[in-house]
């Protein structure tokens, strides 16, 4: 599918994103999120502003990446759980943190890939084992 701009794409993220957010347990067990192919980071957006459904929303807390071969976008200064990294998302990603990642989200990007076995042989490799 080809999105004519960056809010486009992101809106039809959206759909899978909020319907994840319906199940709090889920939401609640993730402490990192990689977004590979991150774009513009409005994605990373929603994961690092997700808070608990309760009646006092906390926060949830993700400690989120982006990867992208685009330069940095402005979303990464200005928030401190999150991290960038200008990349190939076929080459071996670099890990920002010792664990693995709990979620790795590939919206509209992995569609461009070369090789994708040996792309999703990686990212397996980063993915921690519950993820």
């Amino acid at each position: 599918m080809s999105f004519a701009n960056p809010q486009q794409s992101h809106q039809h993220s959206l759909q899978v994103l909020n319907q994840l957010y319906e199940y709090d347990d889920f939401m609640q067990s993730i402490s990192t999120v990689l977004d590979i192919g991150c774009g513009e980071g409005l994605d990373i957006d929603w994961w690092d502003t997700r808070t608990t459904r309760d009646e006092v929303p906390e926060p949830l807390n993700i400690r989120c990446t982006g990867i992208d071969l685009s330069p940095k976008p402005n979303i990464f200064f200005k928030r401190p759980r999150i991290s960038f990294h200008q990349s190939d998302f076929e080459e071996p990603i670099p890990l920002s943190n010792k664990n693995k990642y709990d979620v790795l989200w590939s919206h509209n990007s992995f569609q461009y890939c070369i090789n994708p076995l040996a792309t999703l042989t990686r990212w397996k490799e980063i993915t921690s084992p519950d993820g």
